[in-house]
């Protein structure tokens, strides 16, 4: 066995916790609503999900669906950050970038 048969046989590792939307770098136009959602995929335990919009907390959510709608976010970048947190304090975090256009 050579190493490439070892690496086709490994299972990739999932990432546990995913934005659905918006997509990676996805643009709005201004005065449009932005919805976030997130699949915690494998990690069933959640017990919240807190959502910070460049850096600022915007709402925790204690059930899913997990979901936001960030009503008109200004226009330029913007980072949405997701933070899951099971009963034990475990956490893990994802993030997506997106632009606002002023059109």
């Amino acid at each position: 066995t050579d190493a490439t048969d070892i690496n086709r046989t490994e299972t990739p590792r999932a990432n546990a916790l995913q934005i659905e939307t918006p997509a990676r770098f996805q643009q709005f136009i201004s005065g449009e609503n932005v919805v976030v959602t997130v699949d915690p995929r494998d990690w069933s335990g959640v017990a919240s999900m807190t959502l910070l919009l460049d850096g600022a907390p915007v709402s925790t959510l204690t059930a899913a669906p997990w979901r936001w709608t960030l009503a008109a976010p200004a226009a330029g970048h913007h980072s949405a950050v997701v933070e899951a947190t099971d009963a034990q304090g475990n956490s893990r975090a994802t993030f997506v970038t997106f632009s606002v256009l002023d059109l």
